[in-house]
């Protein structure tokens, strides 16, 4: 619980370096192989269809499709999904299961999510404060790594910041779907609640 993975500004600068240089290749990929690349997922359709009809910023609307903007994802980089060596200042990321299509930001945004839950919601086990949550903080170091990989400027900080709110509305509909459906699985039916209840806390 020390929060190493958020706090400690060394690895979250290599966690966008890695989010950079993998959008690099996603372009190369996508270029390289167009008919493969707009066969998988888009970033709507996951969790079947989870975010169809989702109200989309004029903004991001008009990039879908750019390859500045818009590619092949991962999908799912949060801290459960690579691992850190420190002593090369480099990620190995894995579970690849929710690679999609969407922007670029997004697969940021989901980088950046479980912080802003902590802060929000806190702690996923009984809900108390998390003091070493600071999503702006966080935030920060995200894009030093990325632009590093990525070039300056590559990140639309409002684009971003779009995208994480975009992010959470995507765990709040899994979620109260989740509760509203039952058979909830044992091993989510915990964060599931939390979820939910970081939501109705932020509207009370």
């Amino acid at each position: 619980m020390s929060y190493k993975w958020m706090t400690d500004m060394k690895a979250v600068v290599a966690w966008g370096k890695w989010l950079g240089s993998f959008h690099l290749a996603s372009r190369q990929f996508s270029k390289a192989h167009p008919d493969t690349a707009a066969a998988i997922q888009r970033w709507d359709q996951v969790h079947d269809g989870i975010m169809a009809g989702a109200a989309i910023h004029p903004d991001d609307q008009a990039v879908v499709g750019d390859p500045r903007h818009y590619g092949v994802l991962h999908g799912d980089l949060n801290c459960s999904n690579f691992f850190y060596d420190e002593s090369k200042e480099m990620l190995s990321v894995f579970d690849w299961d929710q690679t999609q299509q969407g922007w670029f930001l997004w697969d940021v945004a989901q980088s950046e999510l479980a912080v802003h839950m902590l802060a929000e919601g806190g702690s996923v086990v009984d809900g108390s404060p998390v003091a070493l949550a600071d999503p702006a903080a966080f935030n920060e170091w995200m894009i030093e790594g990325y632009e590093a990989a990525a070039g300056t400027g590559s990140v639309d900080r409002e684009r971003l910041g779009r995208m994480v709110a975009l992010r959470k509305s995507f765990y709040e509909r899994f979620c109260r779907r989740a509760e509203a459906e039952g058979d909830v699985p044992p091993d989510m039916a915990h964060f599931i609640s939390y979820v939910v209840a970081w939501f109705d806390k932020m509207r009370s």
